[in-house]
Formats: structure tokens, C-alpha cells, sequence
């Protein structure tokens, strides 16, 4: 199993940015021989709300992986989805050490321009 988050910036003059975030899960076919996308997990956020959009999107995937029926053919035990949600939050934490650091980087550039600290 594969994570991959995608990031979208949308910028409006008068509202305000608007964050896109989208997390896809993958998984080795080997009928296909590569990555295969299993599900797809999206939430918008406003720019000071990023992190509770990331933890919303973890929250979405572990709902998805923990209902889902442990079918045998579709996977091989339901300790493999509890496995693999742990991923995704061991994964939602670094994102979110990640994102401090960024935000903490980009006041710190933003105050040596002699303007006010965002977050």
C-alpha cells in the first residue's frame, strides 16, 4: 500500500485561499503490474484550518478501511486494514510535522519582509 497526498492551492482576491487536499491509496496489482488505485479521499479547507483538513481526510480513509467487509478475495485479512490505517496515520503526523515547519518558515520569511505572521 502507497499514500499519496496532493496539495492544491485555490487563491481568490476577495475571499481568501481555499486549500485542496486529496489522498490516494494505492495498491500493487499484479495483474497489472504496477500501483493501482483503491480509493480516493478529498476535503477542502480554508488556509488556516489546513491541518484539520488533513486530519479530516485520515479520518475519511480510516472510516473507508475499517467497514469495508474483509472480503477474501479482496484482501487478505482484516489485520492487513488495520495495518494499513496505522500507515496512513503514522503518515497524517509527519504531513502535519511538515506542514508546521513550512508555515513556520513562511512567517519567518513573511516578518523579515516587515509583514504581520500569518499562522
Amino acid at each position: 500500500m502507497k499514500t499519496y497526498y496532493r496539495y492544491t492551492e485555490h487563491v481568490h482576491p476577495w475571499v481568501g485561499s481555499e486549500w485542496e487536499i486529496e489522498l490516494s491509496v494505492t495498491f500493487f496489482d499484479p495483474i497489472v503490474g504496477g500501483q493501482k488505485i483503491d480509493a480516493t479521499f478529498t476535503s477542502i479547507a480554508r488556509r488556516q484550518s489546513l491541518g484539520y483538513a488533513l486530519a479530516d481526510v485520515a479520518q475519511q480513509a480510516y472510516l473507508e478501511y475499517k467497514g469495508r467487509d474483509p472480503d477474501p478475495l479482496y484482501v487478505n485479512d482484516s489485520f492487513v486494514l488495520r495495518a494499513q490505517v496505522g500507515t496512513l496515520l503514522v503518515e497524517l503526523k509527519e504531513k502535519n510535522k511538515t506542514l508546521k515547519r513550512v508555515y513556520t518558515q513562511r512567517d519567518d520569511l513573511t516578518e523579515k519582509l516587515g509583514k504581520p505572521r500569518i499562522f
